[in-house]
């Protein structure tokens, strides 16, 4: 991991292909957004990330106030789906519920491309 700009910065390579991708647009009010992203971080710190098959997630928010957009990557479908089947996920989910609209979709990863910059080390 590396930081940037007083930001915790994690590299995760994405091969074309391969995995599956969740995103989920969230609707709130402006008053819940923050609220909403920390409880998709503490989701994703105490729970997501010790599944089988997760990969990485995104959080943003929107900057009127009204949206939060969760990026999943997960191996196999399968895994995201068993994933559901854990009742600490199904508290997460109803958390969630409580301040937010949900508008989720699974998608395939089709084509990657980056700007990033790395240094040759020797």
């Amino acid at each position: 991991m590396r930081h940037e700009e007083g930001v915790a910065v994690k590299t995760v390579t994405i091969k074309e292909r391969s995995g599956i991708t969740l995103i989920d647009v969230l609707s709130v009010d402006p008053g819940n957004q923050d609220q909403l992203v920390k409880i998709l971080a503490e989701a994703t710190e105490t729970t997501l990330r010790h599944m089988p098959g997760y990969i990485s997630s995104v959080i943003h928010k929107s900057v009127d106030g009204r949206k939060v957009t969760s990026y999943e990557q997960w191996e196999r479908l399968e895994d995201f789906e068993a994933m559901f089947q854990h009742p600490e996920v199904r508290q997460w989910v109803d958390r969630v519920g409580e301040i937010a609209r949900a508008e989720a979709s699974l998608y395939t990863v089709e084509y990657v491309d980056s700007n990033a910059r790395t240094k040759a080390t020797g």
